[in-house]
This record gives structure tokens, C-alpha cells and sequence, in this order.
């Protein structure tokens, strides 16, 4: 749980095998996001996107969803 005017940081990461086609994530929510893509070994890779920010009352009960995109449209 998050409280209201407290940053709060949440992550959503994805592993992958295509180096040249990243997968893109996005956010539901809007706020600070930082990106970042790595090299696990043995052909696999991981992308990683946290969103960064502070909650108010408006986001009360509501809900974060990451969308992940992969080459070729699929989600």
C-alpha cells in the first residue's frame, strides 16, 4: 500500500530475447519513469521501467497497470 503525499515507487520488468527490438513498457499512471535494459546471460534479456510518484487523493483505490509491447504488436 501506498499513502498520499509519500513517493511511491512501483516496477514492472519483462524478459526477453531479442537485444535489437526492446520491448516497451508503459504506464497507466503518469509520473517520473526510468527505463533501463540488461543483459542476464545465456541469449536472455531483461527491461525494467519504474514509475516514480507521489499519490493524492484522486489516486485513492485506484489501480497501476503496465503494458508491455513486444516486436510486431504483441502486448
Amino acid at each position: 500500500s501506498v499513502k498520499e503525499g509519500e513517493p511511491a515507487v512501483f516496477k514492472c520488468s519483462v524478459r526477453h530475447t531479442c537485444p535489437s527490438h526492446q520491448p516497451t513498457l508503459t504506464w497507466s499512471h503518469s509520473g517520473k519513469i526510468i527505463m533501463s535494459y540488461k543483459d542476464i546471460g545465456h541469449g536472455n534479456w531483461e527491461a525494467e521501467s519504474l514509475l516514480t510518484f507521489t499519490p493524492t487523493k484522486v489516486d485513492d483505490h485506484g489501480s497501476i497497470t503496465c503494458t508491455v509491447k513486444y516486436h510486431g504488436n504483441a502486448k
